[in-house]
Order: C-alpha cells, then structure tokens, then sequence
C-alpha cells in the first residue's frame, strides 16, 4: 500500500501498487499531451482529460485492467469518470489535487522501481 497525502485538506488516499502505478501513468500522459514537465505545470495549460485506454495502452494491463483499475481510482476520488458523456474517449479527467500530490514527490518517482518501464 501506498499512501498519497492531500496536502490541502490532509486527506490521505490509500492506494494498492497497481493503483499508484495507474495514476502515474495517467497523470504522466496528461503532463505529456499539454508539454509538460511536472505536475506542477497543469496549473500552466489544465488538460487533465483522461481515458482507461491511456492505461491499456501502456501494454501492462489488459483492457479488463484498465477498466478495473480505473473505476478503482474513480471510486477513491482521484479520477472524474464522465458517465453522461456521449464523446467515445477523453472526457473523464484526473482531479486537480492529484497533481498537487504528485508534484510533492514527483524528483523521488525516477527512482520508484514499481514506476520502471511504465512509460517512455
């Protein structure tokens, strides 16, 4: 288990490593689709849109996963699934304070070994 703290309202949100591996790659695909660099940055271009796909699409969980993994973290509140959507992809969204969380251990996630090989 892994614990990530809301530094805002001191909320912790307990994650398996599967799910803090998921929100990784999901905040690091939203980091790469506006250009940036840490999760600081959002704060720069807000495109924090996200699918379950960005996580099958990584080739470490099989699209069942991804949708189990997903709903996972929607139900913990660190994603927004968008069910009265009609778009296909891209309308759920990781909530901001995510990338408060992250930002405060993003210089240790280089050398997290449950993070290797997850994304280029």
């Amino acid at each position: 288990m892994i614990t990530l703290i809301d530094s805002s309202d001191s909320t912790k949100y307990k994650l398996t490593d599967n799910e803090f591996r998921a929100i990784y790659v999901l905040v690091s695909d939203c980091l790469n689709n506006m250009g940036g660099d840490r999760p600081s940055d959002i704060y720069d271009d807000p495109l924090t849109w996200t699918d379950h796909e960005v996580l099958f699409d990584t080739g470490n969980w099989s699209r069942e996963e991804a949708k189990g993994t997903y709903g996972a973290l929607d139900k913990k509140g660190l994603i927004f699934i968008d069910r009265d959507s009609t778009e296909v992809r891209y309308e759920d969204m990781v909530n901001e304070f995510v990338f408060d969380m992250f930002e405060e251990i993003w210089d240790t996630t280089s050398d997290n070994q449950l993070l290797k090989g997850l994304i280029d």
